[in-house]
């Protein structure tokens, strides 16, 4: 729903997020079910790429919302990182700790989004509009 929201109703800025965001979960359920080891070495990569991504995008351009995605995806590779440096933390928690990480950068996107609708800046593209009737 969010990414519908973000692609509809975004500007420039929100659709690419919402499609590096897609790419990046849809590579992760692809590299998860590839690998199943307890440290899951491909998805932290994808994350790792996404990250770069996400810090590139707040570097170009002026939202504060990317701000909170870059910190996000850093707790994020936090989370990675400390799965490989205590094996005692287990698997489930970890996947659940970078959940809500991703939970948190979504809410992020759609705050973006209400902010460009509140302050009333066109979405990148117009929405589906119903077709009218040309009279006269």
């Amino acid at each position: 729903m969010i990414f519908a929201i973000g692609w509809l109703k975004g500007g420039h800025v929100e659709r690419q997020a919402v499609l590096a965001l897609l790419l990046a979960y849809v590579s992760a359920l692809f590299l998860h079910d590839l690998e199943r080891t307890t440290h899951q070495f491909a998805v932290m990569i994808a994350d790792g790429v996404l990250l770069i991504v996400l810090v590139w995008m707040a570097l170009r351009h002026d939202r504060w919302w990317l701000l909170v995605a870059v910190a996000c995806q850093v707790l994020t590779m936090i989370a990675h990182g400390a799965l490989w440096l205590d094996p005692d933390i287990g698997l489930r928690s970890n996947v659940v700790t970078r959940w809500l990480f991703g939970l948190i950068l979504l809410y992020a996107l759609a705050a973006g989004v209400g902010e460009r609708w509140l302050a009333g800046e066109p979405a990148a593209s117009p929405g589906l509009q119903p077709l009218r009737a040309k009279t006269g």
